[in-house]
């Protein structure tokens, strides 16, 4: 049988052929010029022009049965964490963590953190395994609405569109799947299904995350949605208002980086007001620090301890690489004791460093793609931060090839690509990103670049 990389690489060049075959017609449709393209700009979506991958990518149906797999399982070893290892205790979860001073402020010690109940985890495939690369749970994890709008953009078009059909092809608007869960946490906390939610954002990124997008997907499945800046939000008096309209529901994008200690003077009266039950928040922000990055390396200690459930690691295996907060001490590797940023030093282009409250890429540094001695600066910087970074293995996968759209036709080249896939509640449902390197650039640091929708088949 052959691998999932090559089986995925398979379908996907089919498909790249079958639209150079027919050129004319998908440059038409969708030309810098083009009605679909001015839809995607009025839409705000982020992939546009060089940024947009055509066609979509394909993924075979057992790759999402592998992500539903890895994800059950992961979140098991974190709730197997918090509940076992640290007895439930925010505190001891947190110095293992690594959390920083100015975050723990912000830590929920009335309960133990619970999984979110968002996430849109980065996975590479990699020969036959699909690799974890960052866990992204929390409702600041986006790009659901792009997605739905962009696929829904796929699914008319010429030849790609008739093409999926005739694949069989399936994606899920991710935005439903949210919808349903709002509806249902409303319901749950005692409120009308058609509560006002409001989607919400830091003033200074409102715009640039398009946070209004989401709010208008939402309301597309019967949500009564707005978006709003997070500063505009009041909470007194046992509730919340914006602009004196009652809030029953947040949907939290806000979070606590990069600054948390000027977030936190605006985003407290707000977690105060959720966790006093004044307002439904989705989710806690300290249920989204306990899935820093970091929480990976506590779960590739326990899987090489041998601590985590047999059944649980026996689902991971491959999916969480290994990973170790950086630390100028030992580690046990393969049963033997070795220095870890001597073994850091010596496998620099088998590995990646990145801070665990990072966002956006800050600081990922990928060992091939840099000189030993920028590697060894990162490494100093690393271990002397206040912040813990994270060392892990870099998943190798092969290159994709990715067509866009250019004034001058249709451009193609390989390159390095990763995917994420979206949890919502307790499910993976049938959606998932594609994401690239800006065209002409070769990398395999994936962030911010191009994204644009999975389809199943």
């Amino acid at each position: 049988m052959p691998s999932l990389e090559s089986e995925v690489r398979e379908l996907n060049t089919r498909m790249s052929d079958l639209v150079h075959e027919h050129a004319a017609t998908v440059l038409d449709h969708f030309a810098v010029d083009s009605a679909v393209t001015r839809e995607l700009r009025a839409a705000r979506v982020y992939s546009v022009g060089d940024l947009l991958a055509i066609p979509p990518a394909l993924l075979p149906q057992r790759a999402l049965e592998m992500c539903r797999r890895h994800h059950a399982a992961f979140c098991a070893a974190v709730s197997f964490l918090h509940q076992v290892r640290f007895g439930g205790s925010w505190e001891r979860l947190a110095d293992a963590m690594g959390v920083e001073a100015a975050v723990r402020p912000y830590l929920n010690a009335g309960r133990p953190p619970k999984p979110t109940r968002i996430a849109r985890p980065d996975v590479v495939i990699a020969g036959d395994r699909i690799v974890m690369a960052e866990p992204n749970f929390g409702t600041s994890a986006g790009a659901q609405e792009e997605a739905d709008v962009v696929g829904r953009m796929f699914d008319r078009a010429p030849v790609i569109g008739e093409r999926l059909k005739q694949l069989g092809a399936r994606r899920e608007d991710t935005v439903r799947c949210m919808a349903d869960m709002i509806r249902t946490e409303l319901e749950a906390a005692g409120r009308r299904g058609d509560g006002l939610v409001v989607v919400t954002e830091f003033g200074c990124d409102l715009d640039r995350f398009h946070v209004d997008g989401l709010a208008r997907e939402l309301r597309r499945y019967g949500v009564r949605a707005v978006a709003h800046a997070t500063e505009n939000l009041q909470a007194e008096a046992g509730r919340v208002t914006v602009f004196g309209h009652r809030v029953d529901l947040i949907y939290r994008l806000a979070a606590e980086q990069p600054d948390p200690e000027s977030n936190f003077l605006i985003l407290k009266p707000l977690l105060d007001a959720g966790r006093a039950g004044h307002v439904v928040m989705l989710d806690d922000v300290a249920d989204q620090i306990a899935g820093h990055k970091t929480i990976m390396a506590l779960v590739s200690e326990t899987m090489a301890d041998a601590s985590l459930p047999a059944g649980i690691r026996a689902d991971l295996e491959g999916f969480v690489p290994f990973s170790r907060v950086v630390r100028d001490g030992p580690i046990i590797l393969d049963d033997q004791r070795v220095g870890l940023l001597d073994f850091c030093v010596s496998r620099q282009q088998d590995l990646v460093l990145k801070p665990g409250p990072g966002h956006l890429g800050r600081g990922v540094t990928i060992g091939e793609e840099i000189s030993s001695s920028d590697w060894i600066a990162v490494l100093e910087q690393a271990v002397t931060a206040e912040e813990f970074w994270l060392v892990q293995d870099l998943a190798r996968s092969s290159r994709a090839t990715v067509s866009v759209v250019r004034e001058d036709g249709l451009y193609t080249e390989d390159n390095f690509v990763d995917y994420s896939y979206f949890a919502v509640g307790d499910g993976v449902p049938t959606a998932g990103l594609r994401k690239h390197p800006p065209v002409g650039k070769t990398t395999r640091r994936v962030k911010r670049c191009g994204i644009g929708p999975v389809y199943f088949v």
